[in-house]
């Protein structure tokens, strides 16, 4: 159908990428209903740009094959409870939007058995221009971000030690 916008274009710019943690399914929904053409352009995920920060990789062969994208629930209910998400030990672990939320984080992993000094990384602003990075264990690294209001990415798990459990199949002769 025609729209009364047929002859403008328009930028809806997000930082990261548009399909991770933003308001993107409700803004087509409104486009759609407008009857206003569109497209989505994909752009680099905090958690990838965070990863290229700190030069690591989330799957280490015998250590993590699985990456955990996710959130502690805070205002916004959280349908997969935290505890289901940390029960994934051997998981790499990337929170959004949780910053502020990491006591709540720290003491459920705590509480499920994660060692004091599981590595524990926050990447505040990744690839934008004044991006910082912490590096500590889920039992200090609060003290050294408690500074971080806003946009930072909280990267825990045994991976974090970057070491293979085994030595990988992938360019093996056999």
């Amino acid at each position: 159908r025609s729209s009364k916008y047929a002859d403008t274009n328009f930028v809806r710019l997000h930082t990261g990428d548009p399909s991770i943690y933003s308001t993107i399914a409700k803004q087509i929904e409104y486009l759609k209903k407008e009857g206003i053409g569109y497209s989505v352009v994909p752009g680099v995920t905090a958690a990838f740009g965070a990863a290229a920060a700190l030069g690591l990789e989330y799957t280490i062969p015998g250590v993590s094959q699985t990456l955990i994208l996710t959130r502690v629930e805070g205002a916004t209910p959280n349908p997969e409870k935290l505890e289901n998400i940390l029960a994934c030990k051997n998981s790499s672990l990337v929170f959004y939007l949780s910053i502020r939320l990491l006591k709540k984080l720290k003491e459920t992993a705590l509480g499920m058995g994660y060692a004091p000094d599981t590595p524990c990384f926050v990447v505040e602003k990744a690839t934008w221009p004044d991006e910082a990075i912490y590096k500590g264990t889920i039992t200090d690294i609060g003290e050294k971000v408690s500074h971080i209001k806003g946009v930072a990415r909280i990267i825990l798990g045994k991976f974090l030690n970057q070491k293979e459990g085994v030595e990988s199949g992938l360019y093996s002769k056999k």
